[in-house]
């Protein structure tokens, strides 16, 4: 029986998101990377300089295409793209600011999708907007043929962008945070081009939601949705059902987690266990180490029953959380310590994230990344 559960777990593992081989290489932090394509993390060095989320985007062997920081495109070279330069996305402040994904039913076009951070407007502090790339332009090496192009319906959209498949596996649902309008915004691309009109749901609405950071993230069954309030009160994360058939999304509850003292975390990180089973919640302060939770699953539609499944599987690193190909989370930076950043050059891990309870195995400060560091977060990964 246990042999049969480690292969279908394997199965879960090698062909969700990552049976294609276009998440095997990892830039991030500051010059960080890791290449998964041996099966096991490989330590090697980036030009990308990143304290919150790149992109990366492999072909179908693992090699490298194209990678992001969100204010320019490069290619395998490790050079701006053919006018791939100035994009009008932040360079800091956005946590889940740029995302790479190629467009259904194309053999060479691909879209790199960016957020802002700031005040409600076009110039580059708040908003979505993508680029489009013709992979046969510049000899192979890629060619931006439409930039910087606005999105007018996510104007407000901050912190938070995902990318997961439609039900249909080919079509792709793009979800972001619209905080002036208390909404999640779900955009559908489809061989015929990005849909600028996006299927809205609501969202709760915060007293200062101008200051959110987060991240937002879906189950690998596609049925659920969370997303984290890390910065201002309420500091919550908030649970969603997900239809990845129609884009809708379905507000359930939030949860605050308090510490010893009666004081509330600040959730950020989320993942979720490659079978669904566990989600992992990341929460921290300024003047202590980051507490990473384990949630049951099995209880998520009941609030009191999901809030008491929480065990603590580790302090310390983690508040950037990322499943790869072999099963594992990796878990990135510890938050500041009494206000003041730390140099960090570990990355963690949650070896069996499947196990339930500290037998999930976590444990800190696994991969030395020296002299390059580690910031908040990983790369966006479609789903």
């Amino acid at each position: 029986m246990k042999k049969l559960f480690v292969l279908i777990l394997f199965f879960i593992i090698t062909t969700f998101l990552y049976g294609q081989n276009q998440a095997n290489i990892w830039y991030f932090g500051d010059y960080c990377a890791l290449n998964f394509n041996s099966g096991n993390p490989v330590v090697d060095t980036s030009n990308i300089y990143s304290f919150f989320e790149s992109a990366v985007m492999c072909d179908t062997n693992g090699g490298l295409l194209i990678y992001s920081d969100g204010q320019k495109i490069f290619n395998r070279t490790g050079y701006p793209m053919l006018n791939g330069d100035s994009l009008v996305g932040d360079y800091s402040n956005v946590t889940q600011r740029v995302l790479i994904v190629k467009k259904p039913e194309s053999e060479n076009l691909y879209y790199v999708f960016f957020v802002g951070y700031g005040e409600f407007s076009t110039n580059g502090q708040f908003g979505m907007w993508y680029d489009v790339i013709d992979m046969n332009g510049d000899n192979g090496l890629g060619e931006v043929i439409e930039k910087n192009v606005f999105v007018d319906a996510a104007f407000d959209t901050k912190e938070m962008m995902f990318a997961v498949k439609h039900a249909n596996g080919k079509d792709i649902w793009i979800i972001v945070r619209k905080v002036k309008e208390n909404k999640l915004a779900a955009f559908l691309l489809t061989e015929n081009g990005f849909n600028p009109n996006p299927v809205l749901s609501d969202a709760p609405a915060y007293s200062d939601i101008s200051h959110l950071r987060g991240f937002i993230k879906v189950s690998y069954n596609k049925k659920y949705l969370f997303t984290t309030n890390h910065n201002d009160f309420p500091l919550v994360f908030d649970v969603f059902h997900f239809n990845n058939t129609t884009g809708e999304i379905e507000f359930i509850y939030y949860l605050s987690k308090l510490d010893s003292q009666g004081r509330f975390l600040r959730p950020y990180g989320i993942e979720f266990s490659p079978d669904d089973k566990y989600v992992y919640i990341a929460f921290g302060s300024k003047d202590k180490d980051v507490e990473i939770y384990q949630y049951d699953m099995q209880y998520v539609e009941d609030h009191a029953q999901f809030a008491q499944s929480a065990i603590l599987i580790g302090k310390g690193p983690g508040i950037g959380l990322q499943l790869a190909r072999d099963g594992k989370i990796y878990c990135s930076y510890i938050l500041p310590i009494a206000g003041t950043p730390q140099d960090y050059y570990y990355v963690s891990v949650i070896n069996k994230p499947w196990v339930k309870g500290t037998g999930c195995n976590y444990k800190k400060d696994v991969i030395n990344m020296a002299p390059n560091k580690v910031w908040y977060a990983f790369p966006n990964i479609l789903l």
